[in-house]
């Protein structure tokens, strides 16, 4: 029988893996559905929309948590009214209507980008350790590839039933929720102002150098995340790659397992170095997508895939980490939130814009991206990762955070 502490572990766990199975169902392969029905010219718009949404819904989401209402509730709420649209979208694709395609994806984004945060936040406040945190974290990884994994062996990589699996999932999710342990806002009764829809307590961390050149670093690599997400599946299929849900699932498996090794990592590398370690894995990823089109080597891609467990987990998992020990107690949920904002919102937003730009300099006129065009497109995020690399490597002075602090007395 399961203590009270392995019990409450547990439906953390299973809140993870709910939250991303239902992104994992449609989200990797949405541009490779796209192009296959003939609308790949959104692909760049509807992963600019979600960044957009990110940048857009947390604001408001991030002082209700903190102030009026509880997160398991407001998760309920989201997940409800974002499952519904979800089963729509099918038809609006079938139908070749792009127009109404991007608005209900654009509202459906404004629903569920608040996710990540709401769900740190849960976790957060229901661990007595926050070192528990990137093991419960895992298993929304898990949940990521087990989606991959289903989409993939069921063959409907390039098929729109992806998103009812997602919105018929994501129901199901909003029902669980309301099972989750009684999350109060940390803020509850104090005084409202115009400024908490703007996340003020948040935006004051930007004066400890540390924390704002961490910030900035975390937009800048999220560029090439944005690029990541939005054309990594139209590439592979492009080159041909069997089974495109499954081979990005890959990179969700690794991520899985890297995740379990923060901890051990952290205690031995300390923040900075793994946060540059994490960036570079990046730069080596466009490197190696880039290599791997040149000489038709499915390795190399199925590579660049797989080194996803550093990209992430080096850069963002230990970023939540990093804000939540920076945060008061009274802003935890607006340190989470404006991560999400600078990263999610800003960062992807900017990398799948431009990945958009280019997709449609580059393309031929039947809206595709020929084999021999993506390695000078890979190589603008790579750039990029660069460029992040130098800016976090010179600005970053902090002896000591106190996550490490926290890891090296564990």
């Amino acid at each position: 029988m399961p203590s009270m502490k392995q019990w409450m572990t547990i439906r953390l766990c299973t809140m993870m893996f709910l939250e991303l199975f239902i992104r994992g169902s449609w989200y990797v392969t949405a541009g490779l559905v796209l192009s296959t029905h003939g609308l790949g010219q959104y692909i760049g718009l509807v992963y600019s929309f979600g960044a957009l949404a990110a940048m857009l819904s947390p604001i408001m989401m991030g002082m209700l948590v903190d102030r009026f209402f509880p997160s398991q509730k407001v998760l309920s709420c989201l997940h409800l009214c974002g499952g519904l649209l979800l089963l729509v979208v099918p038809g609006l694709i079938e139908g070749q209507a792009g127009t109404w395609f991007t608005v209900v994806i654009f509202v459906y984004m404004l629903l569920s980008m608040p996710g990540q945060a709401l769900t740190n936040s849960v976790s957060f406040q229901n661990m007595s350790d926050a070192r528990q945190f990137p093991f419960v974290r895992s298993f929304g990884t898990l949940g990521w590839v087990v989606a991959g994994l289903v989409v993939g062996r069921l063959g409907l990589s390039f098929d729109t039933t992806i998103f009812l699996i997602a919105g018929i999932a994501s129901l199901v999710y909003s029902v669980y929720t309301l099972t989750l342990p009684h999350t109060p806002p940390p803020a509850k009764g104090k005084p409202f102002s115009f400024q908490d829809l703007l996340f003020k307590d948040a935006w004051r961390l930007l004066a400890d150098r540390p924390f704002r050149v961490f910030v900035i670093a975390s937009v800048l690599i999220s560029v090439p995340m944005g690029f990541y997400y939005s054309f990594s599946s139209p590439f592979l299929g492009v080159a041909e790659v069997n089974a495109v849900s499954s081979v990005m699932s890959i990179g969700q498996m690794t991520e899985f397992v890297f995740m379990l090794l923060v901890p051990f990592f952290l205690r031995r590398l300390g923040f900075k170095r793994m946060f540059i370690i994490g960036i570079f894995a990046w730069c080596l990823r466009y490197l190696v997508f880039a290599l791997g089109a040149l000489v038709g080597m499915d390795a190399l891609l199925v590579g660049g895939v797989a080194l996803h467990g550093v990209c992430f987990n080096f850069c963002f998992v230990i970023g939540f980490m990093y804000a939540q020990e920076k945060a008061p107690t009274h802003a935890k949920g607006q340190a989470q939130t404006l991560v999400v904002f600078a990263t999610q919102g800003i960062g992807v937003f900017l990398g799948a814009s431009l990945g958009g730009l280019l997709y449609g300099a580059f393309s031929n006129a039947d809206g595709i991206l020929s084999i021999s065009q993506w390695p000078l497109f890979w190589m603008i995020p790579a750039g990029i990762a660069l460029l992040s690399a130098i800016y976090f490597i010179v600005g970053f002075r902090e002896k000591e955070a106190v996550m490490e602090k926290r890891s090296l007395q564990g």
